[in-house]
């Protein structure tokens, strides 16, 4: 009961108050929905192999497969954003807050997003599969899968300054040959996970994860299995 009450809620924040974009049928691919959308509103993508680089351009939204219609757990392998190794599958980096909301994909095939989060002119790659940045969106039950991010890290997710929640996740076959195979979380980062998992991810430190400058997340019910460092941290990296 509880479980089915949750499901409606979120529905209903769904679809109440806001326009309903569909792609394909109204937009041939997810950013131009993005591009036409205002807050609030809601984009829900039908099956098939989406090859994109999103952006959600500051746009507090929900990007949503029919999974959250029909509860059919195939529909999220189904349903792909596939960023062709041509960049950050999806980035957030313009102050999306937690009405940004992207739920029941598949992320595969992307290779960073080439960044100086910094601000001292040393730009890298980071965030294969999402690229977060002073943001804090909600990924519900995606997979983030065979993202790379090679010379600065964080294969599968990158997070900086940024507080995403992720629910659901399979975060899974990522790759760096920096720091962070699944997840590179630094600078005061808050990054949470609950029911999600980290499967045979790969870097030089922190495969599952790598977590540094005040970063503080928060896991629970979180399964690290068969992630390879090729130095130290198969897991989980902490580092100052």
């Amino acid at each position: 009961m509880k479980l089915k009450v949750i499901l409606i809620f979120f529905i209903l924040k769904c679809f109440s108050f806001s326009e309903i974009l569909t792609v394909p049928e109204s937009y041939s691919t997810i950013q131009l929905a993005i591009n036409a959308s205002s807050d609030l509103d809601t984009i829900l993508v039908s099956p098939g192999v989406y090859q994109e680089n999103i952006n959600y351009n500051g746009r507090n939204v929900v990007i949503t497969s029919l999974y959250v219609i029909a509860q059919d757990s195939s529909l999220i392998s189904e349903t792909i954003i596939d960023g062709g190794e041509n960049g950050s599958v999806v980035i957030f980096n313009n102050d999306e807050t937690e009405d940004a909301i992207l739920q029941g994909f598949t992320i595969q095939n992307g290779d960073g997003y080439y960044a100086d989060p910094d601000g001292n002119g040393t730009f890298y790659t980071y965030g294969g599969g999402i690229y977060c940045e002073g943001s804090d969106p909600v990924i519900r039950d995606c997979i983030i899968q065979d993202n790379i991010a090679n010379e600065g890290g964080g294969g599968g997710i990158f997070c900086y300054n940024a507080s995403p929640r992720f629910y659901g996740c399979i975060i899974n076959g990522n790759e760096t040959d920096d720091v962070g195979g699944g997840l590179y979380s630094r600078v005061s980062s808050s990054p949470e996970f609950y029911d999600c998992t980290f499967f045979e991810n790969i870097a030089e430190y922190g495969a599952g994860c790598y977590l540094r400058n005040e970063s503080s997340p928060i896991m629970q019910n979180v399964i690290f299995n068969q992630n390879t460092a090729n130095n130290s941290g198969g897991g989980i990296t902490l580092d100052a």
